[in-house]
């Protein structure tokens, strides 16, 4: 589609079925082929302590189809459903977990993405929980999760308010082991890197956000394959 047609015009069409990671299997191709400059990373990222992480298209390819076999086989998420991120970034592990999470795997699976800042609190946290009902929750072992936090989440599934099925920890350290939690990492070592994407229609849903809830509980937002996908286009060409 050119990027001189308007939304809302009989010109803008969205084809019946899209999933947006077609879109970085075919950036991640284009390096393969030598025609786009490997040196230009799909995904660079550096902390305040200088920690940096620079991945190019075919990395974020493999990274997120090993997450994804993850989080479709051992956490059993299944296209449609819900899986709760947390955004902390205080980590190298956790940037590049989340880059994998938030850029690729639900669009891959035809998962859900529910985000779950960290500085919410514990109140906001339940409510965001109770309300986007995630199958698997996935968070970072770091000082930005707060044990009551990962409580939360614990107490959630323990009581059955919530079918979370699986609880994934990011960056676990030995002396953070929590019961029911599995290692991102240990399962990340063995997992396959082969992973077919599903036919998603352009309509489906692939990440739910809130609002800051300054005035009143929280709202969500939900985006689509498509919706996703022209977001990126509008932050390019604006931005």
């Amino acid at each position: 589609m050119d990027d001189g047609v308007i939304w809302g015009t009989k010109d803008f069409q969205v084809p019946e079925y899209f999933n947006f990671a077609d879109v970085i299997d075919e950036w991640a191709q284009k390096e393969k082929e030598g025609k786009r400059q490997s040196d230009h990373p799909a995904l660079w990222w550096i902390d305040g302590a200088g920690s940096e992480v620079k991945w190019s298209y075919q990395d974020v390819v493999v990274n997120s189809k090993k997450t994804a076999n993850i989080l479709s086989t051992t956490a059993d998420v299944k296209p449609g459903e819900r899986c709760g991120v947390d955004n902390a970034h205080n980590s190298r592990v956790l940037a590049n977990a989340d880059c994998m999470f938030e850029n690729r795997y639900y669009v891959v699976t035809g998962g859900v993405i529910a985000a779950l800042p960290v500085d919410i609190g514990p109140k906001e946290l339940h409510w965001r929980i109770l309300r986007t009902k995630p199958v698997c929750v996935v968070a970072a072992s770091c000082d930005q999760i707060k044990s009551e936090l990962f409580d939360v989440v614990d107490q959630i599934a323990s009581s059955g308010q919530v079918d979370i099925r699986s609880r994934i920890v990011v960056e676990r350290m030995k002396h953070e082991q929590r019961d029911g939690w599995l290692s991102f990492e240990n399962l990340f070592q063995t997992a396959s890197a082969d992973y077919q994407s599903v036919k998603s229609l352009s309509s489906a849903p692939t990440g739910i956000y809130f609002t800051s809830g300054t005035t009143g509980n929280s709202k969500m937002a939900e985006h689509s394959q498509a919706s996703y996908g022209m977001g990126s286009t509008g932050i390019r060409k604006y931005v």
